[in-house]
């Protein structure tokens, strides 16, 4: 976000906590192997800017190249993404004015890149390929009917503090990354600093998103034409993603932004949150937790307005933002992330194990 604002300041550090401590972290932090296409999306994103605005090619090659050999199936995920991304830059980026031949050039580029992206990661893809060909994973079947997973509603009430993450129950996508999202979003879209084909494009990509996560067609799509074995929406790290940059960006105009519209909007998000955990009520989702969501959105909205006064040092005001972002985080991630094993429990299954071990008469022959 720094790069793509060209605004060097500590709030990118506590977007990143957003991002690192999301809930899909707390959901799927246990699976070792897609965390490092999270790490490499933004990445991957900054390279496909500097293909397209500025014809440079190197950082989403190799970016992208990267991705593809630590994990091929969640970079199909990030490859949709792209496409999508790439229609957003050369149609909503503000000034550009393309002409047919620079369209068809800098397409053609992205294909090209792209493409040889896959061909530098081919080494380990063709072999998985093969191999999974013969598996399961090689059957096809594309669904004939559409099925709607849940109500649109549950996913909003899943952006709130303390809910239980969804890992190998239930359909609902795992989008919690700050309840500042309630209130910064909104701002987003009220605000008159943000051009508004910016405005389109991306609320255009949350809809693409959220209508995916709720749909068993565009999920089979998503997931690389296979219907996900539970850990459901897989790709959700890539809505948060672009949630966090349109938060970012109306944090980095708040004098645009007026009290009274930032009193409505707090007003308006401490509803939704209350009222969707009337309707939503669960053994996570209780009246406490919603208030302490509230509580956290009162926090943000105040240090808004003290910051929009300009009364208090900028460091200070960093230092208090800084604070209320790692306590909800923190907060967020002890109630619903994976903890650590202690030594007792590691170890509490030795006694079968030997007694199993023991139960093996010829150790010579590979055993399992």
């Amino acid at each position: 976000v720094q790069r793509h604002f060209n605004k060097r300041n500590f709030m990118a550090a506590i977007f990143g906590i957003f991002y690192g401590l999301s809930s899909y972290m707390a959901a799927y932090s246990w699976n070792l192997m897609w965390i490092d296409c999270l790490l490499l999306l933004p990445l991957i994103v900054l390279g496909l800017e500097n293909l397209v605005k500025r014809g440079r090619v190197m950082m989403y090659t190799i970016t992208l190249a990267l991705a593809a050999l630590s994990n091929y199936y969640i970079t199909i995920m990030i490859a949709i993404f792209l496409i999508l991304y790439y229609f957003y830059l050369i149609t909503c980026d503000p000034g550009k004015k393309l002409k047919k031949f620079n369209f068809l050039r800098k397409t053609g580029r992205f294909a090209f890149y792209s493409i040889l992206a896959a061909l530098m990661a081919s080494a380990c893809i063709i072999p998985a390929l093969i191999m999974l060909s013969s598996t399961a994973s090689g059957n096809f079947s594309f669904p004939k009917t559409l099925t709607v997973y849940y109500n649109l509603l549950e996913m909003v009430a899943k952006g709130t503090m303390n809910v239980e993450a969804t890992v190998l129950k239930g359909y609902v996508p795992n989008v919690y990354c700050g309840i500042s999202m309630f209130l910064l979003i909104p701002l987003y879209w009220l605000s008159g600093k943000v051009e508004i084909k910016k405005k389109l494009g991306k609320t255009v990509l949350m809809i693409i998103f959220i209508v995916s996560f709720a749909l068993n067609i565009p999920t089979y799509i998503w997931h690389g034409f296979h219907f996900p074995n539970s850990l459901s929406s897989r790709q959700s790290f890539i809505y948060i993603f672009l949630l966090l940059t349109m938060a970012y960006e109306i944090m980095t105009k708040l004098e645009s932004v007026k009290y009274t519209v930032l009193a409505g909007c707090f007003v308006a998000a401490a509803a939704a949150v209350f009222g969707l955990q009337t309707l939503y009520p669960s053994d996570t989702f209780t009246l406490i937790n919603a208030l302490i969501s509230v509580g956290f959105l009162a926090l943000y909205a105040i240090w808004i307005a003290v910051s929009k006064t300009g009364k208090v040092l900028p460091l200070i005001m960093m230092i208090i933002l800084l604070a209320i972002a790692t306590s909800e985080a923190a907060i967020n991630t002890e109630a619903t992330g994976y903890s650590t094993a202690n030594r007792t429990a590691y170890t509490s299954d030795n006694d079968d194990i030997t007694f199993l071990l023991d139960s093996i008469e010829d150790d010579s022959e590979f055993y399992r």
